[in-house]
């Protein structure tokens, strides 16, 4: 209500993309500037519906459920396209289902993405690859992929590899179409299982030629370089994924972000800072909570971070998108970066550094 009151007219400029974060979601292969713009939310939503050219309604009937939680925000963001025709009122409806009886299984929409796209004029092809790893304490459940591009859009796939290097396919769509947009599901028991060490892959390809501009008004547009941008003559790289998860139920409306990590810590004999990483009940909201805290009271040990910039921004991708193992993810992957920030770190905590900070997220550090 406060950002609509701000802004003249009905409604407000939306965050412009799939994080609800500003534009610091963009620039890298894996969405540069994240790390910083993890700091500046507060939590991390929920997707629960989507609308694009050819979906469907969708019926949950399996016994899974998106959860939303009592007194939640839902924020509705349109697009508008006014080059072939006159504004119109706006009939836009949003229709949910709601069960008070607890599912089975709950589902969890997140997208995989590349956002820092440069598609150059009068290229017939053009190509882009993400990609972002997976830590966790259980594998992934994978049950259906919606890829997301504009009218350049030539096409776009995705593959999960094993820890082993096996290959498996998780969509391929090798003739894009933009006024065909489909959901690829899979019926909960055929789900794809992700296995903790993998790595997902993104791939986005272009056709910025003259002859397949998009025509407006019956005249063919003239070719020009394109970057990421809500506009259908911008362009995007999105893959929506969603996940399988036991029905948990929703934790108090005051509890705070990391409610549950004091037990895993005090039980945990590494260092303070992999403990608070590495604890199961590290979960995305308590993530953005944490590594906001300490980009203010450590920013010199945040900072080390950015020697491998991509390397650990495709771990917090991983961490956001799929709740997954930050620690382990930047162990593995990252293995001087995450040696130097966690040292720097569990220094910073031992002086009696960022216990304030970290105690409004629900975390006990120092001593």
């Amino acid at each position: 209500m406060a950002a609509d009151a701000a802004e003249e007219g009905e409604g407000y400029t939306c965050y412009g993309g799939p994080l609800p974060m500003g534009e610091g979601g963009g620039g890298g292969g894996t969405g540069g500037g994240l790390g910083a713009a993890l700091s500046s939310t507060g939590g991390f939503p929920n997707q629960i519906a989507a609308w694009v050219p050819g979906s469907e309604p969708r019926l949950l009937s399996d016994d899974t459920a998106i959860q939303v939680a009592p007194g939640s925000v839902i924020v509705m963001q349109v697009h508008y396209n006014f080059q072939s025709s006159s504004p119109e009122p706006d009939r836009s409806t949003l229709k949910l289902l709601r069960t008070d009886a607890a599912p089975t299984r709950l589902r969890k929409t997140t997208a995989l993405l590349y956002r820092d796209l440069d598609i150059p004029k009068d290229d017939p092809d053009v190509q882009f690859t993400t990609t972002t790893p997976y830590y966790g304490d259980a594998p992934l459940e994978l049950v259906s992929f919606t890829g997301h591009m504009h009218q350049l859009g030539a096409n776009i796939g995705a593959q999960a590899w094993s820890p082993g290097g096996e290959e498996i396919c998780l969509v391929d769509i090798p003739d894009w179409d933009f006024h065909w947009q489909q959901r690829y599901s899979l019926a909960v028991d055929d789900a794809v299982i992700i296995e903790s060490g993998s790595k997902l892959d993104l791939n986005c390809g272009y056709n910025n030629s003259q002859e397949n501009q998009p025509i407006v008004s019956g005249e063919q547009q003239v070719s020009q370089d394109v970057t990421w941008g809500e506009s259908s003559t911008d362009e995007m790289c999105l893959l929506y994924v969603e996940r399988l998860e036991d029905y948990t139920p929703l934790a108090p409306a005051d509890a705070l972000a990391c409610d549950g990590v004091e037990g895993c810590m005090s039980a945990c004999t590494g260092s303070e800072t992999e403990c608070l990483l590495a604890c199961d009940a590290m979960d995305t909201d308590c993530l953005i909570c944490a590594l906001g805290s300490v980009s203010t009271c450590a920013l010199t040990c945040a900072a080390s971070l950015a020697q491998d910039q991509e390397c650990v921004q495709g771990c917090l991708m991983g961490a956001v998108m799929f709740e997954g193992d930050v620690n382990e993810c930047l162990k593995q992957e990252c293995g001087e970066v995450h040696a130097e920030f966690t040292g720097c770190l569990d220094e910073r905590f031992q002086r009696g550094d960022c216990v304030e900070e970290l105690s409004g997220c629900g975390v006990t550090v120092g001593g």
